[in-house]
């Protein structure tokens, strides 16, 4: 059918049924993104955008890559388990990961606490009741080896979700490795290594932007050269949706963060089709507007292509291709109501397979009381195999390429995404974009935007209000999965017998020899000196301590 004979046949429906049409449901019909649905998606809609077969969807595993990074889809294979987790000792969460690992759980995805991820020993004042809470505490080599006793490097990958004590993790993975006697060049997983977000979403940052952005390539440039089937990035659209960004903002943000690094990596001299392959990331997915999450992954996996091709002259496909691990939201679970989130939970995981991802993380029945529990995650775990298994959505690859309503918000998604991308660029990049306030502006108002629309009942999420009953508690909410000072002070004990033991000398030389590759003027890679450091057991506080002294800390500017 010819497109003008469509376009009459479209208004002349659109005129038999007038009445009817101008009788929708008291809501706004847009996504959280802002971006209006229509009431019907037609071919009109796809030629309007110039849509090509060939240019714009192509074909599975070929550029530009929309319908999915893999030939196969998941024909040989379902998507990765991988349940975020960790809390209280290295010890408690080896069993932890041990039990999820027998339920089906094939990667660790690692949660490291407060005082970890802020680059402080347990004993620092800071740390005082945050040890242990939000994941587990790691002070020191010691610590890294009781989390991995007993867990096969050379079978389980293991992924850190650390970004600026990201080179001193990786120095302990790799310290654990040697000791068990597995070649770096076997080692899979990933450091997350994606600093940015923390000046974005989650304020977990400790030196100022541009030095983190060295670390950051220091470690693409050490994982590229010595742990091929390493991922030396993970960044991050998770964070950013957490903390409010839309899904247009998350892909943009995203995106521009991986600007900032391949542009530092490529500077040092290293073509991007040496290190391409070594990046990944964190995608966020929820039941929310379940379709334009779809379009959100399938356009940036287009992006992505268009961007390694065009931007960094990229000529290998494994380059060009978006490898993403995908976790829900939280922030879209409620303690109200709180058996809905089975539903919510399930629905996330459909996304993650309609939209082809390779690996999948899901919240938790009862995340919104606190740390999961053992009994939750293993549920989270049988569900996303459910998915997998049961529905009948992996049996062919990119089931809804080719709807007319994914395709145009694909194609939307990535315009405005591509509106972005301008506008940072001209600003200078995503550093200069942060520390203008421009960043943290733009998801504030869209988490405000989100909020007031909640509020007003302009979107919808049941069993959001405080009041809402609650059917659902976890056995363990209140027990086995809250620290207790006991847990901090097993914590301490271990570390003060670790700092009797040790050899001082070694230590005090290996943050000398740290110290002076920091400050070197031709700026070395300083994974090697922070790995040094490591194996002689220097802790976490001993060694950010100099790169906080070197490097500097950073204060995120006040915008009104």
């Amino acid at each position: 059918m010819r497109d003008d004979d469509l376009e009459q046949q479209a208004a002349s429906w659109r005129k038999t049924h007038e009445q009817a049409l101008t009788k929708p449901r008291a809501i706004a019909f847009s996504t959280d993104s802002g971006i209006p649905v229509k009431e019907l998606y037609t071919p009109l809609d796809l030629a309007a955008r110039g849509f090509d077969y060939r240019d714009d969807l192509g074909f599975p595993g070929e550029f530009p890559f929309t319908r999915g990074a893999d030939v196969t889809g998941y024909r040989d294979k379902i998507y990765g388990i991988g349940q975020y987790a960790g809390f209280a000792t290295a010890r408690d969460t080896n069993r932890l990961f041990k039990k999820l690992i027998a339920e089906g759980q094939d990667s660790i995805h690692v949660a490291c606490d407060l005082p970890t991820n802020m680059g402080y020993d347990i004993d620092h004042p800071l740390a005082e009741g945050e040890i242990g809470r939000v994941g587990l505490t790691i002070s020191s080599l010691a610590d890294m080896e009781e989390f991995l006793d007993g867990i096969d490097l050379r079978r389980i990958g293991v992924t850190y979700v650390v970004n600026p004590i990201a080179p001193v993790i990786l120095a302990m993975h790799i310290a654990v490795a040697r000791k068990q006697g597995v070649p770096l060049d076997l080692l899979t997983g990933c450091v997350q290594n994606d600093v940015m977000k923390e000046y974005t979403a989650c304020g977990k940052y400790i030196f100022p932007p541009r030095q983190a952005v060295r670390l950051s390539a220091d470690i693409i440039e050490y994982v590229t050269e010595k742990m091929p089937r390493f991922y030396a990035n993970n960044i991050a659209l998770y964070h950013l949706g957490e903390a409010g960004a839309d899904q247009v903002q998350q892909v943009a943000f995203a995106l521009a963060a991986a600007i900032e690094y391949c542009d530092a990596v490529t500077q040092r001299g290293l073509p991007i089709d040496r290190f391409a392959r070594n990046i990944a990331f964190l995608g966020y997915v929820n039941h929310r507007d379940l379709l334009c999450e779809v379009a959100k992954i399938r356009a940036m996996r287009r992006l992505w292509a268009e961007l390694m091709k065009t931007r960094y002259g990229a000529t290998l496909p494994e380059s060009m291709t978006l490898k993403m691990h995908c976790a829900q939201g939280g922030i879209c679970l409620t303690a109200g109501e709180g058996l809905l989130n089975f539903g919510r939970i399930t629905l996330a995981a459909l996304v993650a397979a309609l939209a082809g991802v390779q690996s999948l993380g899901l919240r938790t029945i009862d995340e919104p009381y606190g740390i999961p529990s053992e009994e939750a995650s293993i549920i989270s775990i049988r569900i996303a195999r459910m998915v997998a298994q049961e529905t009948g959505a992996m049996d062919t690859i990119d089931p809804l390429g080719g709807s007319y309503y994914v395709e145009s918000m694909t194609a939307e998604i990535k315009s405005r995404v591509e509106d972005k991308l301008a506008v940072i660029e001209k600003m200078g990049g995503i550093v200069a974009a942060i520390e203008s306030g421009y960043i943290s502006t733009e998801i504030s108002n869209s988490a405000y935007a989100f909020q007031t629309a909640l509020e007003g009942g302009g979107k919808v999420l049941l069993g959001y209000r405080r009041d809402a009953e609650n059917p659902y508690r976890s056995p363990n909410q209140n027990s086995y999965y809250v620290p207790s000072a006991d847990i901090a002070r097993q914590c301490r004990e271990r570390l003060e017998a670790l700092r009797r033991t040790r050899d001082d000398g070694g230590v005090q030389r290996a943050l000398r020899r740290l110290r002076a590759a920091a400050e070197a003027p031709a700026s070395p890679n300083l994974v090697e000196p922070i790995l040094e450091a490591v194996e002689a057991y220097a802790t976490m506080g001993e060694i950010c301590g100099v790169l906080r002294q070197v490097l500097g800390e950073y204060r995120m500017p006040t915008v009104v």
